[in-house]
């Protein structure tokens, strides 16, 4: 049950610009610069371990604070 409601938060807080789990784009960088939004960015590897484990570590963040207005834009190490 708990992995469903993840994966909703997930699913629900990445659909809106602010707050939320989404791919970098140089765009969207841009725009949440200009909007003073929060930003981390997350370099990762699908192949490294440390990078699943942080994974989860944002995920679990989400799930506690499905309000935050932190956005965390995705980055493939490998593209």
């Amino acid at each position: 049950m708990k992995i469903l409601l993840i994966i909703c938060t997930l699913v629900l807080s990445s659909s809106v610009m602010a707050g939320g789990i989404m791919q970098f784009t140089p765009a969207g960088f841009e725009r949440l610069k200009q909007e003073h939004t929060p930003v981390l960015i997350d370099v990762y590897a699908s192949w490294c371990p440390t990078c699943r484990a942080q994974a989860n570590v944002i995920k679990a963040f989400f799930f506690k604070n499905s309000h935050s207005k932190l956005t965390v834009l995705k980055v493939d190490f490998d593209t």
